[in-house]
């Protein structure tokens, strides 16, 4: 028969190499009334650090598993964050040679933009679904959250009131500026304050129903929270509802310069409204309606050159 001590000496062996279980025969002979006493005082003391060492690792186990896991989030926020400066970047370049055709049509060839109108908003619309189409693309691809991008209900009440809100303020801004203009404009003092019948036919109110959402989908929803994310410093946020609002008024010049301007003042507004809320409800809401009636019966956007 095994002696307490060789026994005592290969199971400490056994904890050694790792298997912990051995600890159990180690306390089995730390009985004083089955052992000498020193036997088993030496025999506690060794059962109490293998079960030191196995709570040690353990606690290195599980550190070294969220070590890792930290380590493959930082690598997917990494690669996404590329892949944000890349689609960024890639909208900068598309944006810039849009303005730089649309700067060609109108100054070097003459052409004269509201004759050809359809082919140009037809350009605008192929902008709008290539953005769609890098976001769908980028989705499938990182599956995120649908509430990181506003695509949620969370709050509705809250962002519908807030917009009912803005665009009260909004229109009432509206109207004054079309009073301004009516006043002391040559060729407007003929025009109604808010013609009412008006409203750019059913294919524009149609169509607008598609475009509104569609657009603070890929302006807010996406672009917006993509260089937030890319970018980094305390006005990050400020810097893309800028950047936003600009794409969003190079977008509209095809209507006129003055078009341009107003949309990206609006897309400020519609930034800092998405960036509050964080949904695209409210914000869209918002476009759909004040964007209907700045067409239509206040008339301040002009189409086709009237």
């Amino acid at each position: 028969m095994e002696s307490p001590l060789s026994e005592l000496a290969a199971a400490a062996a056994e904890v050694a190499k790792g298997d912990f279980d051995a600890a159990k025969r180690i306390f089995a002979l730390a009985d004083p009334d089955a052992q000498e006493a020193e036997i088993a005082a030496v025999a506690e003391a060794f059962g109490v650090m293998a079960v030191s060492v196995e709570a040690r690792e353990i606690c290195l186990e599980r550190a070294l598993t969220e070590i890792r896991e930290k380590n493959a989030e930082l690598e997917e926020a990494s690669r996404t964050r590329a892949e944000f400066g890349t689609i960024a970047s890639f909208i900068i370049i598309v944006l810039s040679m849009y303005a730089i055709a649309l700067a060609f049509m109108q100054n070097v060839i003459k052409l004269d933009i509201n004759l050809r109108r359809t082919s140009v908003e037809t350009i605008s619309f192929g902008f709008l679904v290539l953005q769609i189409g890098m976001a769908a693309a980028f989705i499938l691809r990182h599956k995120p959250r649908p509430e990181d991008y506003g695509w949620t209900l969370d709050g509705w009440r809250r962002s519908l009131a807030e917009s009912a809100v803005v665009m009260a303020v909004t229109f009432g801004a509206m109207v004054g500026i079309k009073w301004v203009l009516v006043r002391h404009t040559p060729g407007l003092a003929a025009h109604p304050l808010v013609d009412w019948g008006y409203w750019g036919g059913w294919q524009t109110v149609s169509s607008y129903l598609f475009v509104a959402p569609a657009q603070e989908l890929i302006g807010r929803g996406f672009l917006q929270n993509s260089i937030e994310k890319f970018l980094t410093g305390p006005r990050r946020r400020s810097v893309a509802i800028l950047l936003t609002s600009m794409q969003f008024g190079v977008v509209h010049l095809h209507f006129s310069f003055e078009t341009g301007v107003i949309a990206m003042l609006s897309g400020v507004l519609f930034g800092a409204m998405f960036a509050r809320q964080r949904s695209l409800l409210g914000v869209s809401l918002s476009h759909y309606v004040l964007g209907s009636l700045a067409f239509g019966p206040l008339r301040l956007l002009h189409l086709g050159g009237s």
